[in-house]
């Protein structure tokens, strides 16, 4: 029995394996996610397993949250800059040339 057990373990080991990193690729993803929650100001997703259409709409928030506050600094921050004018519009200085040296 034992000698079973160890044969299927053995047999299992890289599903296993693959299974474990695709688990803690979710959790990075997921904790990637959660850390953009807390920065917007969005409620962390329940502790149950959400259904796919709650983590999709609780992800939607996070980026509408996001975008809201991108807007808000834009207009606080106003038009600060001056507008580039194109090269063909610039008005370029003439240089004096200078007297040769004697």
């Amino acid at each position: 029995m034992q000698v079973h057990r160890e044969r299927v373990r053995i047999k299992n080991a890289p599903q296993k394996d693959k299974s474990t990193n695709n688990r803690n690729k979710a959790r990075r993803e997921l904790y990637k996610w959660q850390k953009r929650a807390e920065a917007a100001g969005v409620e962390p997703l329940p502790a149950k397993r959400p259904t796919p259409n709650q983590k999709k709409e609780w992800k939607e928030s996070i980026i509408q949250k996001e975008n809201q506050e991108h807007q808000s600094l834009q207009v606080r921050a106003g038009n600060n800059k001056t507008p580039c004018k194109p090269k063909s519009q610039k008005q370029e200085n003439p240089k004096t040339p200078t007297p040769p040296k004697i």
